[in-house]
């Protein structure tokens, strides 16, 4: 994605699509969005700092702060915070690795309470390979989750 990003970088001006500045302003802006809650749109509109703005967000007005402008629910705030790009994508390696670690261990753990034996040299290639299929596809199902979250942002 890197290597796209910085070639876009190189070709963009090249073509006449863009100069590089435009580019580079349009990649910042797409990676790294505004997170659309009243107390954040309230410092754009300020010259305080962010850490006064948050500071009087929870000690004056916490009730409304943290609500997206355009609901007054604190569902579509979580949503506003969880898809972020940011945050989406630290849970989603979060929750793969967390799923790849536990599937590898749980089955490690029910295999060898089944049996009541420890695991033999012979097994531990068939223990990999069902880790692997299982996590894999508790992967698959988590990613439509994640991808099923995406659609409820505004």
């Amino acid at each position: 994605t890197a290597l796209a990003v910085a070639l876009g970088s190189y070709v963009g001006p090249q073509y006449n699509i863009c100069n590089s500045e435009d580019y580079w302003k349009q990649v910042r802006e797409s990676t790294f969005p505004e997170l659309r809650l009243v107390f954040l749109q309230q410092q754009n509109n300020n010259t305080t700092s962010l850490p006064t703005i948050l500071w009087e967000a929870v000690t004056k007005n916490p009730s409304t702060s943290f609500l997206t402008p355009w609901s007054n629910s604190y569902k579509d705030s979580i949503i506003e915070v969880v898809t972020h790009p940011i945050v989406y994508h630290l849970l989603k390696a979060l929750t793969y690795i967390t799923i790849t670690i536990l599937t590898a261990e749980l089955l490690l753990f029910v295999r060898c309470k089944a049996t009541r034996t420890r695991i033999t040299p012979r097994h531990v290639p068939g223990m990999i390979t069902s880790s692997v299929v299982l996590s894999s596809i508790v992967v698959i199902v988590a990613d439509w989750g994640f991808s099923q979250l995406l659609l409820h942002r505004v």
